[in-house]
Formats: structure tokens, C-alpha cells, sequence
């Protein structure tokens, strides 16, 4: 229930904030960029999430702050 709380609630404060960050970084048509971009990345964790339940949850977090902290 956090989670999903939490999830949201950083969903909304990035969509609020995301016009004037599109703005800031090229205009206007950038902004449908980001919207297309983030609605992708959430259709790939949806499928991604079926096939990630059989990994433990404490590992996978581990794997994916190492792979992020790379890149």
C-alpha cells in the first residue's frame, strides 16, 4: 500500500513539473517526448513485473541500484 502511495505521489509531483521542464530543455514538442517516453517506461514494468516475480525481491534491488550506479 506505501508503495503504491508513494509511487503515485511522485508520479503526480513529476507530471505537475514536467511542462516547465520540457520548456527548459528544447520547447514545447519536447514535452510530448517526455509524456511518450514515461508511458513506455511504465508499459515496459508492467510486462517486465510478470516475469521479475520469481527473482527475490532483496537481491533484484541490490542487482538494479548496481546497475543504475554504472550507468
Amino acid at each position: 500500500m506505501f508503495a503504491s502511495v508513494f509511487s503515485h505521489f511522485v508520479l503526480g509531483s513529476v507530471s505537475g513539473e514536467l511542462p516547465e521542464y520540457a520548456v527548459h530543455r528544447g520547447g514545447e514538442s519536447f514535452y510530448s517526448y517526455y509524456l511518450a517516453f514515461m508511458t513506455l517506461g511504465n508499459m515496459a514494468g508492467t510486462l517486465m513485473a510478470a516475469h521479475m516475480k520469481k527473482y527475490p525481491l532483496g537481491r533484484t534491488v541490490i542487482v538494479g541500484f548496481l546497475f543504475s550506479s554504472a550507468a
